[in-house]
């Protein structure tokens, strides 16, 4: 598969943290330890991967992305990918769509695929960023923090207006 996809084939080795992770509880269950080898770390901005023109979300364009990423092998010269996703917390509350079987809670936009979601994030493939939280700055931490690259079609550029140094 070398060749095919410009984020793995510039992995670089380093993990070196740069910031402190926004929350310490985040931080202890997903992060990347010295024991573990070095690793290709992809950090997917899940609300904006998932998010179809109708503005709700598509779970299976989310797994999708994490499955190929996942599912590429190390060659020669190139670090395993860990790749992880970060979606808003509010998504597994969802109203699923009429007729749909599944959690009954009033939400904001309706779903059938919240099993897929719950499924997810039971693997830890995604991390769902706590209520009134912006998840962009979870996404952009992780992956400044572990040196990954960032998958998404937003251009923050709200956070380059209000640039702070992300690098120490």
């Amino acid at each position: 598969m070398e060749g095919n996809c410009p984020i793995v084939d510039k992995c670089c080795a380093s993990n070196a943290p740069s910031l402190a992770f926004m929350d310490s509880e985040l931080s202890e269950n997903h992060a990347l330890t010295s024991a573990a080898c070095r690793e290709c770390v992809v950090v997917i901005d899940g609300a904006n991967v998932a998010c179809q023109k109708d503005g709700k979300a598509h779970i299976p364009k989310l797994a999708a992305a994490i499955q190929f990423f996942r599912s590429l092998e190390p060659a020669e010269g190139r670090y395993p990918v860990k790749c992880v996703a970060f979606a808003p917390n509010f998504w597994p509350n969802v109203k699923p769509a009429p007729g749909a079987a599944g959690p009954r809670e009033n939400g904001a936009m309706e779903t059938d695929d919240w099993a897929l979601l719950d499924e997810l994030v039971q693997k830890d493939h995604v991390i769902l960023t706590p209520s009134q939280a912006h998840d962009d700055f979870y996404v952009i931490d992780y992956a400044v923090k572990y040196d990954g690259f960032i998958v998404t079609n937003d251009m923050f550029r709200d956070h380059v207006a209000n640039k702070v140094s992300y690098r120490a």
